[in-house]
């Protein structure tokens, strides 16, 4: 069954190809890099901090991904929610001066209350629930949603 979600998820990407930005809290690190391979090897263009190079300005070069991005993908845990760093990057990608907000894609690593901007941004997104499930279950949720 795996292999044939993923058979649609290729066949979907031929026909419409999607930035991802990753945002993440740095502990949840882990989580991201999986993920990240796992949309890298069906074929999406993801970027995520790692990307940025020494000497290169973090905030803008963020900023500027955020902007051209079509999907946010969120990693919520008990330290992305309390992130100022995620929540300044939820709020730039539905706030873009084109007017078209990022498509919000939230994954719940952990069971949170989520406030605030985020809750501003997320709370009309089905969410992949990603609590208590290993990533190899959650990220195949997520390439076909």
């Amino acid at each position: 069954m795996r292999v044939r979600r993923a058979e649609r998820l290729h066949t979907r990407l031929v026909w419409h190809r999607m930035d991802v930005f990753i945002s993440y809290a740095r502990r949840d690190s882990a989580d991201a890099i999986v993920l990240r391979d796992a949309l890298v090897n069906v074929g999406y263009e993801v970027f995520g901090d790692w990307l940025i190079k020494p000497g290169e300005e973090w905030a803008q070069t963020i900023t500027s991904a955020l902007k051209k991005c079509r999907l946010v993908i969120v990693l919520c845990s008990a330290k992305s929610v309390g992130s100022t760093n995620v929540r300044n990057e939820v709020g730039v990608a539905g706030n873009r001066p084109d007017g078209s907000p990022a498509v919000f894609l939230p994954v719940k690593l952990d069971q949170v209350r989520i406030e605030g901007n985020l809750e501003y941004w997320l709370a009309s997104s089905q969410w992949v629930d990603a609590h208590e499930r290993d990533p190899s279950d959650w990220v195949l949720d997520v390439l076909t949603a």
